[in-house]
């Protein structure tokens, strides 16, 4: 819930359409090159058919003109040579059938690595190096389907457009940095568990496995974590501001839907910045 909002709105965009993929483009690009792989491999597959064949056939009429009488040779000898002919047309057809598959593979594998760095990219918040909502948006729905217990955490950085007022966007900057940083550390021990930008201020932390209970004891420990902190100026170590979280969590129901589960953490949220900030609210037990 950013701060700039009327405090008696409900939500922000939680119920706005999840985004189509970035890298969608990348993604279908790799569909025509595995479609082109697939098709040479199929000719090349089909071309050594037809070279068996015709081995096959240069065998038979190797046996006739065993076989045969004199009366016969100049009819075999010209088969034969009609069917070596073939045979050498085949074997430079899989020549270059093997080249062109060659030269395929190198591009699948091209567009392999491009679109793994896209999905890097695409994935990644560029200001804390963490996951980033799109990403988030579909760990949630692998949860969704995976998971019996889960719970969110949806985290705001308190009175965070005064940090930018007062002190500059760049500060504003470092202030988000440094505490994706604390929350980062205090993650790494949980397993699965993922916390991520969500946008603006704003962070998410993704708890499968995780009761409401459990969750509201981490989101605890996130906001101690914060709080304590000194975030100080590069240089002269000068403490750049207090800064503190305000966090609501919501456990996941059977159900729910994305938009649904975030809703109600939101609402916790929105609960804790009207309740005084720096504090850990739950959603409401229906």
């Amino acid at each position: 819930m950013s701060e700039d909002q009327d405090p008696d709105e409900t939500t922000r965009d939680v119920g706005r359409a999840w985004s189509t993929d970035p890298h969608e483009m990348a993604i279908r690009s790799l569909g025509r090159g595995i479609a082109a792989l697939r098709k040479t491999v199929d000719e090349l597959e089909q071309g050594e058919i037809e070279m068996a064949r015709t081995e096959r056939k240069l065998g038979d009429a190797q046996r006739d003109m065993n076989n045969a009488g004199d009366s016969a040779l100049d009819r075999l000898m010209a088969s034969l040579e009609t069917l070596i002919a073939e045979t050498q047309l085949m074997k430079l057809s899989a020549g270059t059938l093997r080249a062109g598959l060659s030269e395929r593979a190198e591009y699948i594998d091209e567009l392999k690595r491009s679109l793994e760095r896209e999905r890097r990219r695409a994935e990644t918040d560029q200001l804390t190096g963490m996951p980033n909502r799109h990403w988030l948006e579909r760990a949630m729905r692998r949860v969704m389907e995976d998971a019996e217990t889960a719970s969110l955490i949806l985290l705001d950085i308190d009175r965070f457009k005064r940090i930018n007022d007062r002190l500059g966007h760049d500060v504003g900057d470092k202030v988000i940095r440094a505490v994706a940083k604390l929350m980062t550390n205090v993650m790494r021990v949980k397993e699965l568990a993922t916390v991520a930008r969500w946008g603006g201020e704003e962070f998410l932390v993704l708890l499968p496995g995780h009761d409401i209970t459990q969750a509201a004891t981490l989101a605890e420990r996130i906001r101690r974590t914060v709080e304590q902190a000194r975030i100080v100026r590069a240089g002269t170590k000068e403490p750049i501001a207090t800064v503190t979280l305000s966090a609501g969590v919501s456990a996941l129901r059977s159900d729910d839907d994305e938009t649904s589960w975030l809703k109600r953490a939101d609402a916790a949220l929105y609960r804790a910045k009207r309740s005084g900030r720096n504090r850990v609210e739950i959603e409401k037990v229906r």
